[in-house]
């Protein structure tokens, strides 16, 4: 059977479950495996795993471009609960209009579960041979909905406590299980269920809320990690403002990145350490802990200031030109960064050279 293996989220590289899935497979299918995500890519970099290819689409995207390749889909991940995983699956075949079979893989979870008419036969063979179980898609009830003039949208897989990220963005952290977006002509004007971070809606800017990634997770990486190492070079310097699903694309070539927030400025951060290229973080102390113990590239510069979004918009304009690349060198960057932010910085870090 041809089949298109697609690993989702950074635990099922860290836990050794792609590769045993992976092989398994082979013996007896047509396998084409991809990653999407910049966490999941991160992953499969640290794990060292090959024959998986990376992508930058979301899965929904991916999953239309190989279904004429394919007879069936497999969405395999290692999640923090089965919920999670199962509304991971539910979206993903809303989204795509994924006609093929679809299978749920959750080593987390350890459960099998077909979506689609045609795949029970294809999760039996997975689950007897991963020794996981056989589960029925469960049923969510009504997630899409109006009232009056404005849209409503159920988040599923909630967990107290959770980070509630939405295009990639922090909006706020979930107080129970039931968490629910509000749209009214075009723009995010409620969150139900979650504590809101100060002014996070209006940073959204405009939405569609049927296609919206909805992401929840007390962590971005959640399982122990061992990042693999491997120094490259590069020119320029990029400006990164938000860490999405682009991320490796532009900081490719580079020798180095300024960052602004404190989030963003971790996930990069930890990211190009592997390559051993710094970063210049702009940061104002207002970190939602969305990665722990991620490290940083010899030769970073974290700077705190009292805002790190104003900060960043006059760094960009002044120091970059408005355009997210300069073919300068980062020390370079650094000198005018550090002279026009003269008397607002509040505190610097710098992670000395070895």
């Amino acid at each position: 059977m041809r089949l298109a293996l697609i690993f989702h989220l950074p635990g099922i590289f860290d836990t050794g479950g792609a590769e045993r899935l992976l092989r398994f497979l082979e013996k007896e299918h047509r396998v084409r495996a991809f990653v999407c995500g910049t966490m999941g890519r991160t992953a499969l970099w640290d794990s060292g795993l090959e024959g998986v290819e990376v992508r930058g689409e979301r899965p929904s995207q991916l999953l239309r471009e190989v279904e004429g390749e394919v007879e069936a889909a497999i969405l395999a991940l290692h999640a923090l609960s089965p919920r999670k995983a199962h509304a991971l699956c539910w979206h993903l075949l809303r989204l795509s209009g994924f006609s093929k079979p679809l299978v749920e893989v959750d080593t987390g979870g350890g459960q099998v579960v077909p979506w689609s008419e045609g795949g029970r036969e294809l999760a039996l063979s997975l689950a007897r041979g991963l020794g996981l179980s056989l589960s029925d898609p469960p049923r969510f009830g009504e997630v899409l909905w109006r009232e009056g003039g404005r849209k409503c949208r159920r988040v599923l897989g909630v967990d107290p406590g959770d980070y509630v990220l939405v295009g990639g963005r922090v909006v706020g952290r979930a107080k129970g299980e039931e968490v629910v977006l509000v749209e009214e002509g075009g723009r995010l004007v409620e969150v139900r269920g979650v504590e809101l971070k100060q002014g996070a809606l209006e940073r959204l800017g405009r939405v569609e809320l049927e296609g919206l990634k909805v992401d929840t997770t007390p962590s971005l990486r959640f399982t122990p990690w061992t990042p693999r190492r491997r120094i490259q070079r590069g020119r320029g310097v990029v400006f990164v403002d938000h860490a999405g699903y682009q991320v490796y694309e532009l900081v490719e070539g580079a020798e180095g990145a300024v960052t602004v927030g404190d989030d963003t400025s971790a996930v990069v951060g930890d990211l190009l350490s592997r390559t051993g290229k710094p970063v210049i973080a702009l940061t104002d102390g207002d970190a939602d802990g969305l990665l722990r113990g991620g490290e940083w590239a010899e030769g970073s510069l974290v700077l705190r200031v009292r805002n790190d979004d104003e900060a960043g918009r006059r760094v960009l304009r002044e120091v970059f030109g408005g355009r997210r690349r300069v073919e300068r060198g980062l020390e370079e960057v650094k000198g005018k960064i550090l002279s026009l932010l003269e008397g607002e910085i509040l505190e610097r870090r710098e992670v000395p050279n070895t």
